[in-house]
């Protein structure tokens, strides 16, 4: 099984699609923090652009849940938008004419532009500390690889890559 987690509107053929709300494409409706799988059943979890809205409370936790679903030798793979590098833009960008560069810097440090409390971002994470946690989990051959999602052209991303 390929599962790729708090999906949105960014559907993948042949997962299955998992996000928290009802809509069309999505098969599971469910909590990406307390996944519905039974230990070792999963191959890949896709989780791209998700982590970031998960508390930071809640983070190891939802990576160790994460690892408990995969198979061995399952691989997790998460993209994330550059919490640093973001910020080094704004900063860059503040004070200046240029207010769409700046804002839109802005909200990838703090998420969805919508008033739905779940579209913000609740931490941010850099591939060095989000690389760091997976280790901590147990993860195996962690990698840095380019960002795939659509989002990387908007701002600053970046993407990570562990075996179970």
């Amino acid at each position: 099984m390929k599962l790729n987690i708090g999906c949105g509107s960014l559907l993948i053929e042949d997962f299955c699609n998992l996000d928290m709300k009802q809509k069309e494409g999505v098969d599971i409706v469910a909590d990406v923090r307390y996944l519905p799988f039974k230990d070792n059943s999963v191959d890949i979890i896709a989780a791209y652009h998700v982590f970031e809205h998960i508390p930071r409370q809640r983070a190891l936790t939802t990576l160790q849940e994460w690892y408990r679903v995969l198979k061995k030798d399952g691989k997790l793979d998460i993209e994330c938008p550059d919490f640093i590098k973001n910020c080094k833009t704004a900063v860059k960008l503040f004070p200046t004419d240029n207010v769409s560069g700046y804002l839109n810097a802005v909200a990838f440090i703090y998420g969805g532009d919508t008033e739905v409390e779940e579209d913000g971002h609740r931490w941010g994470y850099d591939a060095g500390t989000l690389r760091s946690m997976l280790l901590a989990v147990d993860f195996k051959n962690v990698e840095k690889l380019k960002p795939i999602t659509y989002h990387s052209e908007q701002a600053e991303c970046f993407r990570i890559l562990g075996t179970k």
